[in-house]
C-alpha cells in the first residue's frame, strides 16, 4: 500500500452520528488502496465517542470541539487544519 498520508488528508466533520461515522471510517479503512491521513472533527457531541475512533486506529488525528460551533465555522476549521497539513516543502 502506497503511503500518501503526508500529501492527502481526508477531513470528516461529525456531530452526534456515531454509527454513521463508524461505518464510514470502517469503509475507508477496508476499501482505500492507499494510506492517507484521516482528520476527524467532533463538533461538540455531548459525551463524545470519537476518542474510541482514535484508540481503534480509525483516525489519525482527532479534534473535539467542546460545544457545537455550527456547520459553517466547523467547515472553516476543517479547511484550515487540512490546508496546513498539505503544505509540502
Amino acid at each position: 500500500m502506497q503511503d500518501y498520508s503526508n500529501k492527502v488528508t481526508l477531513g470528516i466533520l461529525d456531530f452526534y452520528q456515531e454509527n454513521e461515522s463508524r461505518e464510514l471510517l470502517n469503509s475507508l479503512k477496508s476499501k482505500l488502496d492507499v494510506k492517507v491521513h484521516i482528520l476527524f472533527i467532533d463538533n461538540g457531541t455531548p459525551k463524545p465517542y470519537s476518542k474510541k475512533f482514535l484508540d481503534e486506529g480509525l483516525v489519525d488525528e482527532l479534534v473535539v470541539n467542546e460545544k457545537n460551533t455550527g456547520c459553517g465555522p466547523a467547515t472553516v476549521q476543517m479547511y484550515d487544519l487540512c490546508s496546513k497539513r498539505s503544505k509540502i516543502s
